[in-house]
């Protein structure tokens, strides 16, 4: 009885998160003080037949309520590969980010880090160093505002400075960015056609700028992991690094390959068209209380 009664619980207040996160910008407090976890919406299924769901490109309608992102089913033939997931670090690069890398090369796998353009004169050097070892250097914008509150040319300028202090150091312009809290609206998706970006969000969230536990990130990401998944860490903490120490080898030691979030979406999808959004932090999980 008593399990019966936390599950019901558990379930009015997944209802509950999913019906407030239908109407995302009307709750700034929330969103601007903390990130929603989430749980990937790749389900799982044989490697040799697999149904994936993905969320709806925003192209047209550009929401984020629950009625754009309704979720369809796609069947993708034979992966000649191993199964993707990839990796996704923002808010760097720090000081913490040089171990992050010290991992990946070690296990010859890639990540993506969505940077802030104004710590990347501080760590130029480490963002060269990503870029060399074939990791992607994506853009978070320039001084991690809620674009939603921003002007048009405030939106524009964080965007596109970033972009071009990336390309200043990695020759590259990327094609793609991150909303800072994920925070997007219509208005948003129409600048970003626009200017020619696809936004990239996330399936997976351990919530780590919260936790601040090694060993909690890592329970978080190997319980929910899939093929497929786009996970969002943050490479400002020390915690995060601690637990690549142990995610990047099991994810490996599972048969993961590990891409960057271009490559997953270029050989899952076909790329991402501009305005186009990829993700949600609208996927609820309440976390299974040990």
């Amino acid at each position: 009885m008593k399990r019966l009664i936390m599950m019901a619980t558990a379930l009015a207040v997944l209802l509950t998160t999913i019906t407030a996160c239908g109407d995302i910008e009307s709750q700034p407090t929330v969103l601007e003080n903390s990130h929603i976890e989430t749980v990937s919406s790749v389900p799982k299924e044989p490697i040799n037949h697999e149904i994936i769901k993905i969320n709806e490109p925003a192209t047209v309608r550009g929401y984020e309520s629950i009625e754009s992102f309704t979720m369809y089913e796609y069947t993708l033939p034979i992966a000649s590969s191993p199964p993707m997931v990839a990796l996704t670090f923002d808010d760097g690069p720090s000081r913490h980010t040089e171990s992050i890398l010290d991992i990946l090369e070690r296990y010859d796998a890639r990540a993506t880090f969505f940077v802030i353009g104004n710590r990347l004169a501080t760590y130029q050097s480490t963002a060269e160093r990503a870029a060399s070892l074939g990791n992607e250097i994506a853009n978070h914008t320039y001084s991690h505002p809620r674009l939603t509150l921003k002007t048009d040319s405030q939106v524009i300028s964080e965007i596109q400075s970033t972009s071009s202090a990336i390309e200043s150091i990695t020759g590259v312009s990327p094609p793609i960015y991150r909303p800072p809290f994920g925070a997007t609206d219509e208005r948003i998706v129409n600048i970003s056609t626009e200017l020619g970006y696809g936004i990239v969000k996330w399936t997976l969230d351990p919530v780590d700028w919260r936790e601040r536990d090694a060993d909690i990130i890592y329970y978080r990401i190997m319980s929910q992991v899939e093929n497929g998944s786009v996970i969002l860490l943050h490479d400002i903490h020390l915690t995060t690094a601690q637990a690549m120490e142990r995610v990047i080898p099991s994810l490996i030691e599972q048969g993961f390959q590990l891409v960057t979030v271009s490559e997953l979406l270029d050989y899952r999808y076909g790329g991402l068209d501009a305005g186009s959004v990829f993700g949600s932090n609208c996927a609820i999980r309440v976390w299974d209380e040990e």
